[in-house]
């Protein structure tokens, strides 16, 4: 997953393109199964730190690629903290 290809295709992916899923899976040669599972662990996670804050999982997904500092430690707190 070292370049941006692959991570635009995460992103993608964690939004709802399944078409991207697909695609990841190949480029990393790992299961859909497992890719979809964990990109549905991600969303889980993006929808539980949006109900802390109080925001849509859409504004998280945003406000990561803006790069607010606030929501992204947050969201690390939640996936790789608990």
């Amino acid at each position: 997953m070292n370049d941006n290809h692959t991570s635009d295709l995460l992103m993608s992916a964690i939004q709802g393109n399944n078409h991207a899923i697909q695609e990841a899976s190949t480029r990393l040669g790992c299961d859909i199964n497992a890719i979809a599972s964990a990109v549905q662990g991600v969303r889980s996670d993006i929808a539980s730190v949006g109900s802390q804050l109080g925001f849509s999982s859409e504004r998280i997904i945003n406000a990561v690629n803006q790069g607010d500092c606030g929501v992204i430690q947050a969201l690390k707190d939640c996936c790789c903290e608990t």
